[in-house]
């Protein structure tokens, strides 16, 4: 689906502007019910953005982080495909057509709005919550790159 293509194309392109600039701080894949709007799962990656050391006055320049290998990462990013992939053996099977959506939260300087060269599908919006006491949470794998950790973790209706 074309469609499809450019707006994953789209949110991608914003998400590693918001990367590269240390400004998003969490990403969230909701999985909603597309007749009763239901958010049926919520996958959250929390991203936080590691700051070179800063000089003090013991030591007036410290070392820069070492950089950590691709090979590395990767690695890293692979275990936590897998994770994703393997979590069909507890999520529920969902029944009902749905739709995605994704979520993106940015730290407080640097707002949305409509001058910003953001796409016009970021707008504010409900946080797609699944209701209290009808869900299950499972924390996935993290990786670090030296420059962001990301913790993920899945959250699912159930009942």
């Amino acid at each position: 689906d074309l469609g499809l293509e450019k707006y994953i194309e789209t949110v991608l392109s914003q998400v590693k502007e918001w990367l590269n600039s240390g400004t998003i701080t969490q990403l969230v894949i909701a999985i909603v019910a597309r007749e009763s709007k239901i958010t049926l799962e919520r996958w959250v990656f929390d991203i936080k953005l590691t700051l070179p050391p800063q000089p003090t006055e013991e030591d007036p320049n410290p070392a820069p982080i070492p950089p950590k290998p691709d090979s590395e990462i990767q690695a890293e990013i692979r275990a936590i495909i897998k994770q994703i992939i393997s979590s069909n053996t507890f999520l529920p099977t969902l029944k009902e057509p749905t739709y995605f959506t994704v979520l993106a939260y940015t730290n407080e300087t640097s707002a949305v709005t409509p001058d910003d060269n953001a796409p016009a599908l970021w707008i504010e919006s409900d946080p797609m919550l699944i209701e209290q006491g009808k869900s299950q949470q499972v924390k996935l794998k993290s990786f670090d790159t030296k420059i962001h950790k990301i913790e993920a973790m899945v959250s699912y209706r159930h009942g």
